[in-house]
Order: C-alpha cells, then structure tokens, then sequence
C-alpha cells in the first residue's frame, strides 16, 4: 500500500463542491489483506481481493452496522459507494450511488452481479434484504470489480475467509 487511506463515513458533496464529512475522517492505522491475494500467481484474483484497515479512534457517533452472511446465495444485490469515476456527470463524482441488480454468476468464492459498478466503488458492501428479520440488510459480497459498464463483482463471503475475517474485526489497539 503506497497511499494514507483516510475513511469519512457519510461524505458528500455540497453546494460548491465542497464537501461534508459528519462523522470526521480517521486515517487507517494498518492495511490488511490475505494470504491468497498476496501471492500474484493465485487465480482467480477476483476470490480473494479483500482486506480491512484498522483504526486507532472508532467512530463513536455511528451505531448501526450491517451484518455479515457467510456462504449466503443470493439471486438479487445491492451495492453502495462513492466512485471517483466514470460516472455519467463529473460533478457527481464522490457522492454515494446506490445499484441493483439480478445475479449473472455465483462461484465459489466469488460473485458477479447487474448492479452497475464503477472505478473508485471498490470496498462498498454487496448485501440482500433479509425480509423475514424485518428488512435487516446482510453484506455477502465485497465490490471489488467490473468487467463492463453494467455490472459488478467480488468475493463473496464464505467459510474459507470466516475466520480470517472475524479475526480482523476482532482487533483493538493496544496502548
């Protein structure tokens, strides 16, 4: 990882292209990824390219999150993000978008959908509405890539990169 990532959950554009952060900006501690997608000669890349950042300050003002549904398979997903291009009017480059779509393929590890995706929307939640918990929304997907201008796709959530990934969410900073 070359670049600061710096997270600012909730971001948009103002009047004047300025932009609102609400909840602040927190700078990632640490980058993580995975075995898999760090050795380069792994195929298909699309299955593994995952990871997380670590943040020292949580973001205390934020209380509702959105659960994980491992091995889940969908026929329907939603996605949301903040592309930082190729989006049909640049003045509306890094507001979130919202897309939907039917499944095309469902692999092993890996998902492919007709929600539209573009540059910059990588790392958003791919997630299906669990009607039967009252509309509860479930993340089975990580947006990490498009193969044209009409879908999407990423590694789905399966019990190979369960534990990997609860471990991550598991981590506290020490002192």
């Amino acid at each position: 990882f070359v670049k600061d990532i710096h997270l600012m959950p909730g971001a948009c554009r103002g009047s004047w292209g300025q932009y609102t952060n609400e909840f602040g900006s927190r700078e990632a501690l640490d980058k993580r990824t995975n075995t898999k997608w760090a050795d380069t000669s792994y195929t298909p890349r699309q299955a593994v390219d995952y990871g997380a950042l670590t943040f020292v300050c949580p973001f205390e003002e934020i209380s509702t999150f959105m659960p994980l549904c491992f091995d889940y398979e969908p026929e329907w997903s939603y996605m949301a993000g903040y592309p930082t291009d190729e989006t049909p009017d640049a003045n509306l480059d890094r507001n979130q978008w919202l897309a939907f779509g039917g499944i095309i393929e469902l692999a092993d590890r890996w998902v492919r959908y007709e929600a539209r995706s573009t540059g910059g929307a990588s790392g958003s939640p791919v997630w299906n509405w669990a009607w039967d918990t009252e509309g509860l929304a479930e993340v089975f997907a990580i947006n990490s890539t498009h193969w044209n201008q009409c879908d999407g796709g990423g590694p789905r959530l399966v019990w190979q990169n369960e534990n990997l990934i609860r471990e991550w969410m598991r981590w506290e900073p020490t002192l």
